[in-house]
């Protein structure tokens, strides 16, 4: 099972990878849309390769998908657990498993909570404290 991280404002959130090909793009159709101007509209994918590894594709992309700092030209380059993509201004972060989540990752899941569900502030903090002590919130 691999995962990739990357932010969503301030939160650092997962994307769990399928045994499938994803596409990461600016169009509607694709498995991970990026909506940003400088992103192609298919810009790179992640797939699992028959050997289990996974590999990152760029897709002919006009900006260019960067494996650890090196550019990809419609090319494959296997993955490597904690290894960095970037696309635009945008960086992903290819984990072999999940981390341990830091207070922070628990306020700020809490948190987008409170704002999608209209939570008090109570609850919130409620929620913050029982999730660290590794309770689930009543």
């Amino acid at each position: 099972m691999a995962y990739i991280q990357y932010k969503a404002g301030s939160a650092r959130k997962f994307y769990k990878l399928p045994d499938r090909m994803v596409i990461f793009g600016r169009v509607e159709h694709c498995d991970f849309q990026l909506l940003d101007k400088e992103i192609s509209r298919e810009h790179f994918a992640i797939q699992r390769e028959d050997d289990g590894d996974y590999a990152v594709i760029d897709l002919g992309s006009r900006n260019g998908t960067f494996h650890n700092e090196r550019k990809l030209l419609n090319e494959l380059s296997i993955l490597k657990d904690g290894d960095s993509i970037f696309a635009g201004g945008h960086r992903f972060i290819f984990l072999t498993k999940l981390p341990a989540k830091t207070t922070q990752d628990i306020v700020d899941e809490v948190l987008d909570t409170v704002q999608d569900e209209g939570k008090s502030f109570r609850t919130a903090m409620v929620e913050i404290v029982s999730l660290a002590s590794g309770n689930k919130p009543s």
